[in-house]
């Protein structure tokens, strides 16, 4: 699954779980579910870094952004919803 689509899944899981959203079309919640979105990926973000990060040097940042380069991809894509 593309970090795109991944967002887009993301947002609409975190957009159903909003009480009284039942109407697909009624978007002022959306904005709401973005944000949500954004702060379980900032989390997963921090989860990994504390684990990479506080273990080693540089060689131990450069593994962290090429294994979580994922991660910051679906951030932007929901940033870009």
């Amino acid at each position: 699954m593309t970090p795109k689509e991944k967002a887009r899944e993301l947002v609409d899981k975190m957009y159903l779980k909003i009480p009284s959203v039942y109407d697909p079309t009624n978007l002022p919640h959306y904005p709401i579910a973005k944000e949500m979105s954004l702060i379980a990926v900032d989390e997963m973000i921090i989860q990994n870094g504390e684990l990479y990060l506080n273990s080693l040097g540089d060689k131990t940042i450069k593994f962290y952004k090429e294994k979580n380069g994922y991660l910051f991809e679906l951030k932007q894509e929901i940033e870009l919803l």
